[in-house]
């Protein structure tokens, strides 16, 4: 679930369980994987493409998430968790007990 969050603001596929394909740049994904594209490109089975301002997929509905080759998963895994390490740190520094 992190390497998907850190994938933000890149271009992504989505696989779809109906066997529809979603590219676009990544937006926003949730704790529970709902992923919200804009500038995609939907892929029907039968090759029908429709373009699409923004797309919200449900996460029940995705097979798959593909995602460029020359991507470091580690890395981006490794940056997310220090991200929130940090910000865990910050807000307990903050925090007024």
């Amino acid at each position: 679930m992190c390497f998907v969050q850190a994938l933000v603001g890149t271009v992504i596929v989505i696989e779809c369980r109906d066997d529809v394909a979603v590219r676009g740049r990544l937006e926003h994904c949730d704790d529970d994987m709902h992923c919200t594209l804009v500038d995609a490109v939907r892929v029907t089975p039968s090759g029908a493409k429709t373009k699409l301002e923004r797309v919200f997929v449900r996460a029940r509905s995705i097979r798959y998430v593909h995602f460029a080759p020359s991507i470091d998963p580690v890395e981006l895994i490794e940056s997310k968790r220090l991200e929130r390490f940090h910000g865990a740190r910050h807000y307990a520094r903050t925090a007024a007990f």
